[in-house]
């Protein structure tokens, strides 16, 4: 049925190493191989063509749902291939549900997530790779995930292509399976913010998926299609249960951390689709097929995970340019009056504000006050604004906005004329 894996192999995108714009990338299938035949799964890669959808879409403030929010999780993630489709490869939402009508949030420029990303407060992680004359290119991509505009692109010559990753909220690590930069093998190790990876352990098999639980536990698919959990100490596997699917090519799983489920976003060799995992058995259900045979890589929702009694979600978060100012910004927020697991919090907690991810203020304040504070960014220009609350339990969930800061400079006049009347 299908071509294989990680499809948007890009032609268009670079020579010795550099990246240059690309049009968006179409998801129909060309037959055109790739030297990558067997990194996870039995058929080869193809590259895409171009064009379609217009590139990017800029949407809000990025405010993870809580608990009660979760009846229908909505499910986002990079579509990397289908048959047939008349789409763009890019990132694209749909319901947890019979309906998995797809809704694109940002078609890729240039740069694909192509190879494993995961959803990280307010950001998105993910690996983008392609081959150029059999030389294998591989690069760790950060981008906003409420503008989509790429904060970072470094090249990492050390591993293959990633098969998933998956955040540890209680330790904030991000772990990832990869396949070795020599072809023989693959590796299980955590990853740096910046992309650097370090290894866990050295593996036969690769593991399909990942996705860290709520309270920190990470589970995996193996290549037989098993659940099993990871020691994220020494990569060693405990088996959970068979999903009854045997998985190939590019997949994803998550948890919805509002509700405790893990979502599959499978590919076999004949077909894929949406399906829920049971994390104690392993037992997995369909939800529904995906119409064209659609592959996903880095499958996230958007809520955040805490430990049971750590703080709730900011209320109210707002980060604005004081228009006084060269650069200064205002931000204002309420405190969670509930901690994660709904429960009535108590006594002071603290806060913390975070400019370009560095911690930059914090304090405490009673559960349910109000806090305002202002603060010089430093640099004009575009900036993430941060903050979360936290008590002895540990973080809570955190609340971002991207915005420009400082006085903006008018585009040059278009479209001018000059009429002469008279003498």
């Amino acid at each position: 049925m299908r071509k294989r894996i990680f499809a948007a192999v890009m032609a268009l995108c670079v020579m010795c190493g550099f990246f240059v714009a690309a049009s968006a990338q179409s998801v129909t299938r060309l037959s055109a191989t790739s030297p990558f035949t067997g990194f996870i799964g039995s058929k080869p890669a193809i590259k895409s063509n171009v064009p379609a959808l217009p590139t990017g879409k800029v949407t809000g403030s990025v405010r993870p749902p809580m608990r009660a929010e979760a009846d229908a999780p909505v499910i986002y993630g990079s579509l990397i291939t289908g048959d047939g489709l008349d789409l763009s490869a890019g990132v694209y939402s749909f319901p947890a549900s019979s309906d998995l009508t797809l809704t694109p949030v940002n078609i890729w420029a240039k740069q694909p997530a192509n190879a494993g990303g995961v959803y990280v407060n307010g950001k998105y992680y993910y690996f983008h790779y392609f081959d150029s004359s059999g030389a294998l290119f591989t690069y760790f991509v950060v981008a906003d995930a409420s503008t989509w505009e790429i904060l970072s692109s470094t090249r990492n010559r050390d591993i293959g292509p990633c098969t998933d990753l998956a955040y540890d909220p209680i330790t904030e690590t991000i772990y990832g399976c990869f396949s070795k930069s020599t072809k023989d093998g693959y590796l299980f190790g955590s990853v740096s913010k910046t992309g650097a990876v370090t290894q866990i352990a050295e593996m036969t098999n690769p593991l399909y998926t990942l996705a860290c639980d709520v309270d920190g536990t990470l589970y995996a698919i193996n290549s037989s299609g098993v659940l099993c959990t990871v020691d994220k100490e020494n990569g060693k596997l405990t088996t959970v249960g068979s999903t009854g699917i045997r998985p190939d090519y590019v997949q994803s799983m998550t948890f919805d951390m509002a509700s405790r489920r893990l979502f599959w976003a499978a590919c076999t060799e004949t077909s894929s689709g949406l399906y829920e995992i049971a994390p104690a058995t392993g037992k997995a259900t369909l939800i529904k097929k995906f119409d064209n045979g659609e592959e996903f890589c880095g499958i996230y929702t958007l809520s955040q995970g805490a430990d049971a009694k750590a703080p709730g979600e900011l209320a109210d978060f707002k980060a604005e340019y004081d228009i006084t100012t060269p650069d200064g910004v205002n931000v204002s927020l309420k405190m969670p009056a509930k901690a994660f697991d709904g429960t009535a919090l108590s006594g002071k907690i603290d806060w913390i504000v975070s400019l370009d991810d560095k911690d930059l203020d914090l304090g405490e304040a009673n559960p349910g006050e109000t806090v305002t504070l202002s603060f010089s960014s430093g640099t004009v220009g575009m900036h993430t604004i941060s903050a979360f609350a936290r008590n002895s339990s540990g973080k809570g969930p955190q609340a971002s906005e991207r915005k420009w800061i400082g006085v903006d400079t008018p585009l040059p006049l278009e479209n001018c004329k000059l009429t002469v009347s008279g003498d």
